[in-house]
């Protein structure tokens, strides 16, 4: 009769166990350091600053939807929600998206709004798909671009696109050529600004 020494059964299985119970521990300890390093960093991109220039950080409330004309219910690291009018910021920040507060001129006279900031620059480019643009109490949906340029902000308007655009950017003639080679369409306004900007900086230099 042979005798099976299960001992070393025992003990690979004891230590299979243990092995398993450590990797358990350890991925729970990495969830929870990744989880907390993902809320900080969500606090640190999410921000309002306001018309005091104080920052303060937190989140938003994630059901509203960022599309110029809004309130921004905005919640603090200490959990206290407050909502925030178009006017009551200078800027905020949701999920590395920029808005800033400006004043826009409507058919119905002007009116503060958060707009998008889409490109920043020599000529910054800001953005908004809700306009308070037809006529008193009637509001238009459609997406707008506003360019500012030495603290003077213009409307980007489809129509008369071109003409508008050449004398914008008279002062470079390869902008005003591609725009006549309908290279540059006003779906194309954020990608126009870049390449200009970037020439701007480069003969700073």
């Amino acid at each position: 009769m042979y005798i099976i020494n299960r001992v070393p059964i025992v003990k690979a299985q004891i230590k299979k166990t243990e092995i398993m119970k450590s990797l358990t521990i350890l991925i729970t300890l990495c969830s929870i350091i990744l989880n907390s390093y993902a809320q900080d960093e969500v606090k640190r991109t999410n921000y309002v600053i306001t018309n005091s220039g104080d920052t303060i950080n937190g989140t938003f409330n994630e059901k509203l939807s960022f599309k110029g004309v809004f309130n921004v219910v905005f919640i603090d690291t200490e959990g206290r929600e407050t909502v925030y009018r178009p006017g009551e910021l200078k800027r905020f920040s949701n999920n590395h998206i920029t808005y800033v507060n400006k004043v826009i001129f409507t058919l119905s006279g002007s009116s503060k709004a958060f707009l998008r900031l889409e490109v920043e620059g020599y000529v910054n480019v800001y953005s908004s798909e809700l306009v308070n643009d037809g006529g008193p109490g009637i509001l238009a949906f459609e997406g707008q671009y506003y360019l500012e340029k030495d603290g003077g902000l213009e409307r980007v308007k489809n129509i008369g696109f071109a003409n508008t655009m050449k004398k914008y950017f008279s002062d470079d003639s390869e902008i005003v050529s591609k725009i006549n080679t309908r290279s540059y369409l006003y779906s194309n306004t954020p990608a126009m600004v870049r390449a200009y900007n970037k020439k701007k900086e480069a003969s700073d230099f």
